[in-house]
């Protein structure tokens, strides 16, 4: 990954020297998803800045002292979707009491991930689907062409926290040959529950123990 990446740093090392933090736009988004979503606690994060391969990668992963951080890589220029993204997912750590550990159920990954695409969308509209979805192109079109093979495979594992599932359904190539399966179902699936009504927070107040059930339930009326 260094090695595909490292001839292309010399022509950001100006961006990177310039770089300043927008603490703003953290403080922004942190403030309209915590009502989105009905959070009245105070929330405390780390936020940390870092330069990458060029992935854009941004995610949020446990600190300490009970904290999370917020991770934004700096190379490539953040998007205001990318810090909604990661921020819901914060908040929703909050609303849920969630553990935000890598092991976790297919479910809980499922919700997880479907809440903060939807609620990108949300906050910072006016963006093709793919915008909120895709990690590269035609990702969001081949993965819905394929919609209900994905969602019949995922349900007998909706349970399954082990390593070996968790990477399966994020980064490999789930039951039907597509990544990021647990991102389309969460797509779907958090959609569906706001156009029947369901409000974002009620979704992100579903104690992570109970979303088996609830995801089950939900996705086998997509079928």
């Amino acid at each position: 990954m260094l090695e595909d990446a490292w001839g292309k740093y010399e022509s950001v090392i100006p961006r990177l020297e310039a770089f300043q933090p927008d603490e703003q736009a953290i403080s922004d988004s942190m403030k309209e998803l915590k009502q989105l979503f009905g959070c009245d606690e105070d929330i405390s994060i780390a936020v940390l800045y870092y330069v990458g391969a060029f992935e854009g990668n941004a995610f949020v992963a446990p600190y300490s002292d009970g904290r999370l951080a917020l991770c934004l890589s700096v190379e490539t220029g953040g998007t205001d979707i990318a810090l909604a993204h990661e921020m819901a997912h914060v908040v929703h750590s909050k609303t849920a009491n969630l553990s935000m550990e890598w092991e976790r159920s297919i479910a809980s990954t499922v919700l997880q991930e479907g809440v903060a695409m939807r609620a990108s969308q949300q906050i910072v509209p006016g963006y093709l689907d793919e915008a909120y979805s895709d990690h590269k192109p035609g990702w969001l079109e081949t993965a819905t062409s394929k919609g209900t093979a994905i969602l019949n495979g995922m349900l007998p594992f909706l349970e399954d926290s082990s390593t070996e599932a968790v990477q399966r359904f994020i980064v490999g190539k789930g039951t039907t040959g597509i990544e990021r399966e647990a991102y389309y179902a969460g797509w779907v699936l958090v959609e569906s529950l706001l156009n029947e009504g369901v409000s974002f927070q009620e979704i992100a107040s579903i104690p992570e123990n109970q979303m088996p059930e609830y995801v089950r339930q939900n996705l086998e009326k997509l079928l």
